[in-house]
């Protein structure tokens, strides 16, 4: 079931419009809006569109004039588009919205919800950690901790190397610490009580068990080795006896 209320009804209904183009079949909502219409957590007001395939931008965008002819294009590239539109029955309230393929596989089958394709929790997982590396948005901190509230820190990260294995997971363990410049981020309206202060505060709390678990498994790993040795070692030893006592 979706949270309805975490995004305005004249928004939802452009999303319903979009998830049953033609020419959007290929494309799965993802991004905070599509984590909040699953978690219900906090407002959103944008609509992103990301698929995994190539499509033919003449053809969807076409297809969104025919729409609304009021659209006004910010962004054009080969991988999609960003453009404003208004909302129906709100001509001065224009919303943006961005159709892209970025070439990044879903990790898992998209949810969904009558008409409207949102993508997968571990996906948004994946697409959260990766953004923290690229800006401090205080919706991002909240994001990941409700996503939290799902999966541990560790399944987080394992979802990230799954959608993105060319990257450093370091690099995501750096990044999600430095809160520097995030206070000049928009406040997030939250529909549960929870602050990015919070969040952080949350967040670094599942980090340190994590990294926790890291330092155990890897002594762990340390520890099976030294066995192995000492077992082959002992075997050897054994070896040794069985030969000098034959000579003998």
């Amino acid at each position: 079931m979706l949270h309805l209320n975490t995004i305005d009804l004249p928004l939802f209904q452009v999303l319903t419009d979009f998830s049953t183009l033609p020419e959007l079949s290929p494309f799965s909502l993802v991004g905070g809006t599509a984590l909040s219409l699953q978690m219900g957590h906090r407002k959103s007001d944008d609509l992103d569109f990301f698929t995994d395939r190539s499509f033919d931008i003449l053809d969807v965008k076409t297809a969104i004039l025919q729409y609304n002819p009021d659209v006004v294009f910010l962004n054009e590239t080969r991988n999609g588009m960003s453009f404003t539109l208004p909302l129906p029955g709100r001509p001065d309230d224009f919303r943006k919205l961005d159709i892209y393929n970025w070439a990044v596989k879903f990790i898992r089958p998209a949810t969904v919800e009558g008409e409207i394709r949102l993508a997968s929790l571990e996906d948004i997982a994946a697409f959260k950690l990766d953004a923290i590396c690229h800006r401090k948005e205080k919706k991002d901190f909240v994001d990941i901790a409700v996503l939290l509230e799902k999966f541990s820190f560790g399944q987080m990260i394992e979802f990230y190397q799954e959608k993105f294995p060319m990257n450093d997971k370091s690099i995501v363990l750096s990044n999600i610490v430095d809160t520097d410049g995030l206070e000049n981020s928009v406040e997030p309206v939250m529909l549960i009580d929870l602050t990015p202060a919070l969040a952080i505060q949350q967040i670094e709390e599942k980090i340190k068990e994590y990294s926790q678990s890291q330092i155990d498994k890897k002594a762990q790993l340390e520890q099976e080795r030294f066995k192995k040795i000492a077992d082959l070692l002992e075997k050897r030893n054994e070896r040794d006896k069985n030969r000098k006592g034959k000579s003998l």
